[in-house]
């Protein structure tokens, strides 16, 4: 009951809340993926009239959240929607035996230095950076389970080609710079062939992770090396290393959606689950921002001027937290002091 009595004072208080929420629930329903880019920039178009909206009334909206922040049940409903995150995105993952080997492989890379990972990972949570991959690859395989015979594998082979560059490239690169990471070394991108190449021994203690097709099909499909077998559900696929391999469509189907599933659902569940869990919950970050935003907003002035006062009343737990964060730091400088001085100058 206090959850719908919360949710009746938000209607009440800042009505444009709801009333955006709705709005993008719309257009994520009707969310076109042939055209994602031109999409998020509808839902971004809502989303400043809304800010437009608030930035003109901006006591209001301070009145508004003041109120709501009061309510017994805010912090609950903090620590419930960061519970069901993480809950939902583990669900997800355990569809996929990957995923707990993604998991022991991060859980291995900051062994020695705590949040290590995060290099990697934190490229792998922004959305705006995700869709457009996602959605490249997304529709060609939404397309093949429409068709038939050739019309459908050469629509396969169009979406192993996208899947494997746009977004299973992408992960590779991942899982080597994870590798890098977890014996000390900085990071650096090699090419989708030498990926393929070293990867396998490296994570030779997490089968399963790299597959081993996906270099000499990737290859097939991106050079146009394969034919259609007529009169059979079937095509033939070939690279300069491999010879021609009869491949069924169903085998080729089931390929591309393991590989998107792999790069594209997996390891992006796993990514944000850490964010959730060992970046915000574990370490404390989302307990003392649930303390500091009713601070934060009873105390708000709207130029700013009082947000270092506010800082200093936290600093004790604030500390805290970023004491967990100074082997990191440290390993940076040690690697690559250049990334420290830049965002020590970004601030």
């Amino acid at each position: 009951m206090k959850g719908d009595e919360f949710c009746e004072k938000i209607e009440r208080l800042l009505p444009w809340v709801p009333k955006l929420f709705t709005k993008l629930v719309k257009r994520l329903e009707n969310f076109d993926p042939r055209q994602p880019v031109t999409s998020i920039a509808e839902m971004e178009k809502e989303i400043d009239k809304a800010a437009n909206r608030i930035a003109a009334r901006p006591q209001r909206l301070l009145r508004g959240m003041r109120f709501l922040m009061k309510h017994p049940y805010f912090a609950t409903a903090l620590k419930k929607t960061m519970r069901d995150c993480i809950h939902n995105l583990e669900k997800q993952m355990a569809v996929d035996p990957r995923a707990s080997q993604l998991v022991r492989l991060i859980e291995e890379t900051d062994r020695e230095v705590p949040f290590r990972s995060w290099l990697v990972l934190q490229e792998h949570v922004d959305l705006r950076m995700l869709i457009r991959p996602l959605c490249l690859a997304g529709t060609a395989v939404e397309d093949a389970r429409k068709l038939k015979g050739e019309a459908k594998a050469a629509v396969l082979i169009e979406a192993l080609g996208k899947t494997a560059e746009v977004l299973y490239y992408r992960y590779l690169l991942a899982l080597w710079q994870l590798t890098c990471l977890s014996r000390g070394q900085w990071p650096k991108q090699p090419r989708f062939c030498n990926l393929m190449d070293q990867l396998p021994a490296r994570l030779s203690d997490y089968p399963g992770l790299v597959d081993a097709d996906v270099r000499w099909m990737r290859n097939s499909a991106r050079h146009e090396r394969w034919e259609p077998i007529p009169a059979e559900d079937a095509i033939i696929m070939w690279d300069e290393h491999t010879p021609r391999t009869k491949i069924s469509l169903c085998e080729l189907e089931t390929k591309v959606n393991d590989l998107y599933q792999a790069a594209g659902v997996t390891f992006i569940c796993v990514a944000h689950r850490y964010l959730f869990r060992n970046l915000l919950t574990d370490t404390g970050t989302w307990e003392i921002f649930g303390k500091m935003l009713p601070v934060i907003i009873d105390t708000a002035e709207i130029d700013g001027s009082n947000d270092v006062a506010i800082e200093q009343r936290f600093e004790p737990e604030l500390r805290g937290v970023r004491k967990q964060f100074e082997p990191l730091i440290a390993f940076i400088q040690s690697k690559a002091p250049r990334v420290v001085d830049q965002k020590a100058a970004g601030r």
